[in-house]
């Protein structure tokens, strides 16, 4: 009996390690499932973070400027519309204080006098962007695609890391639109003189060529191919006289500035203000203390036009002085520009559609922002011309 009990413990022994023997296989398909779940886990979340733009640089988005000139521009903003001396239609705008007051007038290259004609033209677009060689109007196009420009910024509190302080790029570009969809005014002139018998004067003389005043898209101005704009001090240098006004007592006639932007035309003798935006100075694309994305964009693109009026780009084309034609004056007139925000989201009802320079953007820009896309800025600047028509 005793073998047969010697036996069955030598039956049950392998019985026993047969168990953990049969679990092995399984525990091993188990073990490779769990890995591989673990690794398509894996590449989902790596393919979602690359899917996302990085916080580091910023994104080019797509604003479609070109293909909706027609629904996104206000075209009120032309208004008010004077004709010797007398406001037509106004259409919820006022009339400019210094615009011309006589009927007629006259210029060298004509023997025959004329007529004063006042309105607002559409010519130039700004962009403001975080991304170097970022085109919002040319489909987000990165002209330079690596680079090493100066990347946007934006921070509203001091941290550790940052500053509170702002910084942009701009694009100056011509953008005619009345010559871009091909409704030149010398045809629209010459079908009015020809309906009034040729008493209605030649409007294309309004309409000054060369230089800066291009006939199609154009790439005018790049702040990333100029190094004041990325430096203070380097600005410093094309404008000394910034020094004057970067006290407490020129800043606090800002306020007053804003209001009269705000209510109707901003205070063109204090030049050194941007009204509520903040100070024209310095020419660079640093905004320190800055109160609001849409707020600092806007003073941006007025700060450029400040800097190319001072450096003889742009001209003088409204009021008595510059009826037959523009004067380089060095100086900005605030009250003949007016910007309307077309990107991100357009402002297309007017009067609130093309604020002029200065104006509170609490009126006219709340809602107009939004995250990652909607950072970026583009402005269609309209500019007042008053001119001999003859």
């Amino acid at each position: 009996m005793q073998p047969h009990r010697a036996e069955q413990s030598a039956l049950h022994v392998p019985t026993n390690h047969a168990l953990p023997l049969s679990a092995g296989p399984s525990s091993r398909v188990r073990t490779r499932g769990g890995v591989g779940a673990v690794l398509v886990c894996l590449a989902i979340l790596a393919l979602g973070i690359l899917g996302l733009p990085d916080p580091a640089r910023a994104v080019c988005p797509k604003s479609d400027v070109l293909e909706t000139m027609l629904t996104k521009i206000c075209w009120g903003c032309i208004f008010p519309f004077r004709l010797g001396g007398k406001t037509l239609m106004k259409h919820g705008f006022d009339d400019d204080p210094l615009a011309p007051k006589s009927m007629f007038c006259s210029c060298d290259d004509s023997i025959m006098p004329g007529v004063t004609v006042g309105f607002s033209e559409p010519i130039r677009l700004i962009e403001v962007v975080k991304e170097p060689y970022c085109f919002p109007s040319l489909e987000g196009a990165e002209i330079k695609a690596d680079s090493y420009e100066r990347y946007g910024t934006y921070a509203e509190t001091n941290n550790a890391d940052t500053n509170a302080e702002a910084f942009y790029h701009v694009h100056y570009i011509g953008y005619p639109v009345w010559q871009i969809l091909g409704l030149t005014v010398s045809m629209v002139g010459q079908s009015i003189s020809d309906i009034t018998a040729g008493f209605f004067p030649d409007l294309s003389k309004c309409f000054s060529t060369g230089g800066y005043d291009v006939s199609n898209y154009t790439l005018l101005y790049l702040s990333e191919l100029d190094p004041t704009w990325n430096d203070d001090e380097l600005g410093a240098l094309l404008n000394p006289e910034a020094i004057l006004f970067g006290n407490p007592v020129a800043q606090a006639l800002c306020a007053a500035d804003c209001l009269a932007a705000t209510a109707g035309y901003p205070l063109d003798p204090l030049f050194w203000c941007a009204g509520c935006h903040g100070s024209m100075y310095p020419y660079t694309g640093t905004v320190t203390g800055p109160a609001g994305e849409l707020n600092t964009a806007t003073l941006l693109a007025e700060r450029m036009l400040a800097k190319l009026n001072r450096e003889f780009f742009e001209a003088l084309t409204s009021t008595d002085l510059a009826l037959c034609g523009k004067i380089a004056t060095g100086m900005i007139r605030k009250s003949q520009y007016r910007l309307q925000l077309l990107y991100p989201m357009p402002n297309t009802t007017s009067p609130m559609c093309c604020p002029h320079i200065g104006s509170n953007t609490l009126l006219w820009g709340s809602g107009k922002t939004y995250p990652v896309y909607g950072e970026d800025f583009s402005f269609l600047v309209w500019r007042q011309r008053d001119c001999c028509a003859r």
